[in-house]
């Protein structure tokens, strides 16, 4: 499957749901990406660190899953590279009324920086 989904923990010990994308994102993957991070699966409510590999790419059905995926307020972390990728992801957050509480990053690190800010309790707008 080409998005690798984990449970981890960053060194100040906040729980997050990491994400590797690689490869071709089909639907179906899309799909079981959705049934664990979703309320009601077993990784539902953990902040999401989203790395997108420049090589990545999401086909039309994944993304219309992604528009469909339902993380309420969870804070997703994005660390994208690659310019047009960032752009087609920002559009398919605002799609999926995750805008609010999705944040980019570059790198890696800043993005675990930003997860170890995150409180249960916090609601949106998450400053940077």
């Amino acid at each position: 499957m080409p998005i690798l989904i984990q449970k981890a923990q960053t060194s100040k010990g906040t729980h997050y749901v990491h994400m590797h994308n690689i490869g071709e994102i089909t639907g179906t993957d899309a799909e079981e990406m959705r049934k664990l991070i979703s309320t009601g699966g077993p990784l539902a409510g953990l902040p999401i660190i989203g790395v997108v590999d420049a090589a990545a790419s999401f086909s039309a059905e994944a993304r219309q899953v992604f528009t469909k995926t339902a993380t309420a307020n969870t804070p997703v972390v994005m660390v994208v590279k690659s310019a047009p990728q960032r752009v087609m992801l920002s559009f398919v957050a605002r799609l999926s009324s995750a805008a609010a509480h999705t944040t980019f990053f570059s790198n890696e690190t800043e993005a675990i920086e930003f997860v170890d800010r995150f409180t249960p309790d916090r609601t949106p707008p998450y400053p940077p």
